[in-house]
């Protein structure tokens, strides 16, 4: 309700800007009162609720009736279990297949002919990417969190 009254202000024509100001501090002020109110009754309901169990008694029931973690299964090809580089490149295989431009439909086809012709200059029509600036790679840089861990990084 109190983003309703947030959005009428913006809306509001100036001659009733100051009554729905009024309406909108009124309706927060409520709201903050409820949030104050509801914490406060959650706070003394788990107080009382500490009286029958401990916080940690609490804690270790609620992880005690999650489902517990199965261990992963290794995999097994050509009847022996594969060990974890195995099972990668066992699974880089199965789910992305060698690219053979042999076995292209048509449209695949055309599709290559066109991505390997872009920006080549083998079009004449095609208007190619010019080489980005020193300016532009800089800024590209900076733009990056320096706080943030990059994949390839140590």
């Amino acid at each position: 309700m109190v983003r309703t009254r947030k959005r009428r202000i913006r809306c509001a024509a100036q001659v009733r800007r100051n009554k729905v100001v009024q309406e909108y501090l009124k309706e927060k002020e409520e709201y903050e009162k409820m949030i104050m109110e509801a914490k406060t009754e959650s706070w003394r309901n788990f107080c009382t609720r500490q009286e029958r169990e401990g916080m940690w008694q609490g804690i270790y029931r609620v992880v005690n009736h999650t489902t517990k973690r199965v261990e992963d299964i290794p995999l097994i090809a050509n009847g022996k279990y594969c060990d974890s580089r195995e099972s990668a490149m066992l699974l880089a295989e199965t789910f992305y297949p060698p690219d053979e431009p042999s076995e292209d439909t048509e449209e695949q086809k055309r599709v290559r002919a066109d991505a390997e012709g872009a920006n080549d200059g083998s079009r004449n029509n095609d208007i190619q990417d010019p080489p980005f600036t020193n300016f532009e790679l800089e800024r590209a840089v900076n733009s990056f969190n320096p706080k943030r861990h990059r994949a390839g990084t140590v």
